[in-house]
């Protein structure tokens, strides 16, 4: 016996898989993983997320793959954080 999936259930689950989806964008957006397309254009910096300050762009380093173009921590961040890295390395 085949089971065969109607074209109104196809589009049932496409639309229930768009509208999770989309949830899930917000959530992010709203939680500043995603920047939103405001938040690229519009600024001329963002929110490190491992100090929580906001720093211009020139505070972080370049990214060709990310949608800003930039790191996701700033220079500090990644700084301190090598620091730490090296010395429990060392030991």
């Amino acid at each position: 016996m085949e089971t065969s999936t109607s074209l109104y259930q196809l589009v049932e689950m496409g639309v229930r898989l768009l509208s999770r989806i989309d949830a899930k964008l917000t959530r992010l957006t709203k939680a500043n993983i995603v920047p939103s397309e405001e938040d690229v254009s519009e600024k001329d910096g963002k929110v490190c997320p491992r100090c929580g300050q906001y720093k211009p762009f020139s505070a972080f380093n370049k990214k060709t793959h990310s949608v800003d173009g930039y790191q996701n921590y700033c220079r500090d961040c990644i700084h301190e954080y090598q620091k730490v890295y090296r010395n429990n390395k060392k030991q």
